[in-house]
């Protein structure tokens, strides 16, 4: 479903209409009985049943059930009529965090501790170890709950990749200081959300301080994959060879992890354009990178982007790109491709998990790509 981005068709327009009064009645449901918690909820599954709802205060959090709905809980909350709505759960204090988990019972998790390391695609994984613990999925869960109170929604679903559990032994956690990322520092629970502000913090002093039209090429890195033939292919898994300057990106995004732009720019978000290519290799490859070329100047020109990948699969090609005027920059990408004479059949998605169900036709009132829907 799209909510952010393309030339919407009637019925996916007239869908969202309906859309956004389900979302204004349910807001004046609340203005005129803001105690009754249950309707509330009611009329928030009548506006989609992707959502839910929560007081917070004196305003509400409308938030997406699944990350690809994000666009649809932003559009929702615009549409609030004058008190504050937000999108994810706020990050709370351990007091706060630990008496929530403790009403869903299970086991104590006052006395657990932590090990955190990143892996590929500036994810970070924990492992809580859990004194007296058993180590099941019903501990996994608890556990990744109080994690992402702790670092609040927002930040735990573009920083967390995985929480696992442990069993330990009963008894205060040991505090063990290593230098190795698989042998990350144990920390209590109660340091959690610290210690992940200064992680992403060291993440994010990495990252380039201008937008990358401002900078050279760069160093780009090669790819070869082996993926399996089928009638059609969804997003880019027909890839077989790539190019690529944010290569952690791109192994995070074909791997099916999470992907947030945060994790890799600070000023971009990264998109893809798709596009039907038959021919040899060779003359795809030219043809690709002509494209490629066309791109750049649009994008650089209009200080909006830069190309930064591409590649070849069995059916599509792809030009990738990280853009810091998303709008500019989606129409620039569009221009060039039908200067460039494109197919019908050319898209442009976008890396990030929010927007996984948004996507851009080249070609005003093209097919709908392969593995999305119009419907609402």
């Amino acid at each position: 479903m799209r909510v952010r981005f393309g030339d919407l068709a009637p019925p996916e327009r007239q869908a969202l209409e309906a859309l956004d009064q389900r979302a204004r009645e349910a807001y004046a449901a609340f203005q005129r009985n803001p105690s009754d918690v249950h309707s509330l909820r009611v009329a928030f599954e009548r506006v989609h049943p992707g959502l839910s709802v929560e007081r917070l205060g004196e305003g509400l959090i409308v938030r997406a059930r699944s990350r690809e709905l994000c666009p649809l809980a932003e559009r929702v909350a615009k549409l609030s009529p004058g008190f504050t709505v937000q999108n994810h759960r706020p990050r709370l204090d351990w007091t706060e965090a630990l008496a929530r988990a403790r009403l869903r019972g299970g086991p104590e998790l006052g006395a657990a501790s932590v090990r955190a390391g990143f892996t590929r695609g500036h994810l970070l994984e924990l492992v809580v170890s859990v004194p007296g613990g058993k180590g099941d999925d019903a501990e996994r869960e608890l556990a990744e709950r109080l994690v992402w109170d702790l670092a609040g929604e927002r930040c735990a679903d573009d920083w967390i990749g995985a929480v696992e559990v442990e069993a330990a032994p009963r008894g205060g956690p040991l505090r063990v200081l290593r230098e190795r990322p698989d042998d990350a520092a144990r920390l209590s629970l109660r340091e959690l959300s610290a210690a992940l502000d200064a992680a992403i913090s060291g993440v994010e002093a990495g990252l380039p301080e201008g937008p990358l039209h401002a900078a050279g090429d760069g160093e780009w890195n090669l790819f070869e994959l082996d993926p399996e033939t089928a009638d059609d292919y969804a997003q880019k898994d027909d890839l077989v060879m790539a190019v690529t300057r944010v290569p952690e990106l791109l192994k995070c995004f074909l791997e099916a992890s999470p992907v947030s732009s945060l994790r890799f720019s600070r000023h971009e978000r990264f998109f893809f354009l798709k596009y039907e290519s038959n021919g040899q290799p060779e003359s795809r490859l030219a043809e690709r990178e002509a494209l490629e070329r066309a791109i750049d100047r649009y994008l650089i020109a209009g200080r909006a982007g830069r190309v930064v990948g591409g590649g070849l699969g069995l059916r599509y090609s792809y030009v990738d790109v990280a853009l810091n005027k998303l709008d500019r920059g989606l129409a620039l990408i569009c221009e060039a491709a039908r200067e460039e004479g494109l197919p019908r059949r050319s898209w442009i998605e976008c890396f990030d998990s929010d927007y996984a169900n948004e996507w851009l036709e080249v070609w005003p009132g093209a097919a709908v790509p392969p593995g999305q829907a119009r419907s609402v």
